[in-house]
């Protein structure tokens, strides 16, 4: 009886291996798998394709965008909630333009005040809890940057003292 080995010709024992070795240009791998940090598309996806699951739903959209935008404002100037939300979180911008009158800061006193200013505006409701804690945040960076700045000049002073 004829083993499978001798049906397809291959040596019992013996296991062949397909020849996987990469061409003298591609940054794969033995097993076919690409190196870390390189991949076959350097490029990546050219802009304004889509994915294959998006390209019917764009087709079926193309043709109908300008009724179903329009049913969408019929619904919410009827009341629909979930429409008016859906064109309020598309059209209107998620930031604003804020307008805080702040001191130059030149110290830390003039960031303190910066400070002052902006928790007072965030207590009077001119600024949201979030646009005053980013505010903040922004005038404690600049304070960081500053006092890194003072370090970088006190400590290039002291070297060039100790090397005259």
């Amino acid at each position: 009886m004829l083993g499978i080995e001798e049906i397809r010709g291959e040596i019992p024992g013996e296991r062949q291996t397909p020849d996987l070795t990469p061409a003298t240009n591609s940054t794969k791998q033995r097993r076919g798998r690409w190196k870390k940090g390189e991949c076959g598309n350097r490029r990546g996806r050219p802009r304004g394709t889509y994915s294959a699951r998006m390209s019917p739903l764009k087709r079926m959209l193309d043709g109908d965008a300008k009724a179903i935008l329009q049913a969408t404002i019929d619904a919410a100037k009827s009341g629909d909630v979930g429409a008016q939300r859906l064109l309020l979180d598309r059209l209107l911008p998620r930031e604003r333009l804020i307008k805080v009158a702040l001191p130059r800061i030149r110290c830390v006193t003039d960031a303190l005040e910066a400070l002052a200013r902006i928790l007072h505006a965030t207590a009077a409701g001119v600024l949201s809890p979030s646009e005053g804690s980013a505010m903040a945040a922004l005038t404690g960076r600049y304070l960081e940057i500053d006092a890194m700045q003072r370090l970088e000049e006190r400590i290039a002073q002291l070297e060039a003292e100790r090397s005259a």
